[in-house]
């Protein structure tokens, strides 16, 4: 078994190459609990928006890209995979509006005890990637204690935040394109006014 410091120095070693996801299978024939961990190529990567995607996919685009793990649930507007980050579970939810990739969230569920150590080695690993956050807070709600990192980059805003033992990033497009609205009159439109 791997232990924390070694995989929080993989998933860094992976980050700074320019490889951001280990994918998981569950091919029953695979060692190590069913799971193949394959890379993707950094020339990939560097071409993405977050993981091997770029804003504006379709979800047929973002499939092949994912490939070959499917799906763990699909809707019209949701794509949902699962994953491991940091030797936790999780699972990655690729929203779409009007057909288009728009934002990731990687969500994690690592528990009160670890989230905390968690949260930081993720802000570590997105600030060696991206500079330092462009925004930080920190507070309660409640009894929980919330932890709360803002990175804005060329394309894309990430935000990292903790609370109740949760962590998630989400990362959205930082240009949504919206379509213009077109009214074509239908036949006795002009009448109704």
């Amino acid at each position: 078994m791997i232990s924390v410091r070694e995989s929080v120095a993989l998933i860094l070693l992976c980050l700074s190459s320019g490889i951001w996801a280990v994918q998981s299978t569950t091919d029953p024939g695979k060692k190590n609990g069913g799971s193949d961990n394959t890379s993707t190529p950094a020339s990939d990567a560097t071409k993405a928006d977050v993981r091997r995607v770029q804003w504006w996919m379709t979800p047929d685009q973002v499939r092949a890209q994912e490939a070959p793990v499917r799906p763990h649930s699909a809707t019209r507007y949701q794509l949902e995979y699962r994953d491991t980050i940091f030797s936790e579970k999780a699972k990655i939810l690729y929203a779409f509006q009007v057909n288009k990739l728009v934002s990731v969230d990687i969500i994690l569920d690592p528990g009160m005890e670890k989230a905390m150590p968690l949260h930081r080695a993720l802000q570590k690993a997105l600030t060696d990637k991206y500079g330092d956050p462009t925004n930080s807070l920190q507070g309660r709600y409640g009894h929980a204690l919330y932890l709360k990192n803002t990175w804005a980059i060329a394309r894309t805003t990430i935000e990292l935040s903790s609370i109740s033992g949760g962590v998630k990033i989400s990362y959205s497009a930082r240009d949504i394109k919206k379509a213009a609205t077109v009214y074509a009159p239908g036949k006795g439109d002009k009448d109704k006014l």
